[in-house]
C-alpha cells in the first residue's frame, strides 16, 4: 500500500524534493551531565516552503561512552519537542531516539565505539524556520562522548569520526 500512495503522490505534483540542507560536526562532544543536553553543532535549520510539506530527518554520529559505564540515550528535537520517540505509554522507560548501550568496564577495549544512525519523516506542519537537533544524556555513565573513542589516545589504534544531521523538504 505504501508504493501505491508514492505513486499517487508523485503522480498529483506531491513528493516533490524542495530542498536539502546538512551539518556535519567534525569536532567532538562530551556530555556528562546526567540530562538531555544539546550535541554541540549538531543541529540543521530549514524554513519549509509550504505548512504541508513534509520533512525527512537524517542523523548519523559515532561516540563512545567513558569506562566503567553502560550507556546513554539520544533523541531528535524539533525546536523544543522530542520527536521519532519510542512508546511510553504505562511506562517508566526513557523516551528517546535510540541509544548505545553495553560496558566499557575498566580494562575493556578503549577504541570501542557505537554507531547511531536513522532517519525520521516529520509534517513540522510551519513556513516559519524549524531547528532539528540531537541530544545526549549520560545517564548509565560518567560521559558519553560523540565524535571519539573513550580513551582518544593520539595513537594509531583510535579513531575520530563526523556527525551528520541532514534534511530534505517534501512537498504534499
Amino acid at each position: 500500500m505504501g508504493g501505491f500512495n508514492t505513486i499517487q503522490e508523485a503522480a498529483t505534483g506531491g513528493g516533490k524534493i524542495l530542498q536539502v540542507l546538512s551539518t556535519e560536526k567534525a569536532d567532538v562532544f562530551t556530555n556528562a551531565d546526567g540530562s538531555w543536553v544539546d550535541v554541540t553543532g549538531l543541529t540543521v535549520t530549514i524554513t519549509p516552503a509550504a505548512a504541508t510539506s513534509k520533512v525527512f530527518v537524517m542523523y548519523s554520529f559515532e561516540g563512545s561512552f567513558q569506562g566503567g559505564g553502560y550507556g546513554g540515550a539520544f533523541r531528535l528535537v524539533r525546536d523544543s519537542t522530542a520527536v521519532h520517540l519510542g512508546t511510553m505509554a504505562g511506562s517508566n522507560r526513557i523516551p528517546s531516539s535510540g541509544g548505545a548501550y553495553g560496558q566499557n568496564a575498566t580494562g575493556s577495549s578503549p577504541e570501542q565505539m557505537f554507531t547511531v544512525s536513522s532517519h525520521f519523516l516529520d509534517s513540522p506542519s510551519t513556513t516559519s524556520a524549524t531547528v532539528y537537533k540531537i541530544q545526549a544524556n549520560s545517564m548509565w555513565t560518567t560521559a558519553i562522548y560523540i565524535g571519539q573513542s573513550q580513551a582518544d589516545a593520539d595513537t594509531d589504534k583510535f579513531i575520530r569520526a563526523p556527525s551528520t544531521i541532514s534534511v530534505m523538504e517534501i512537498s504534499a
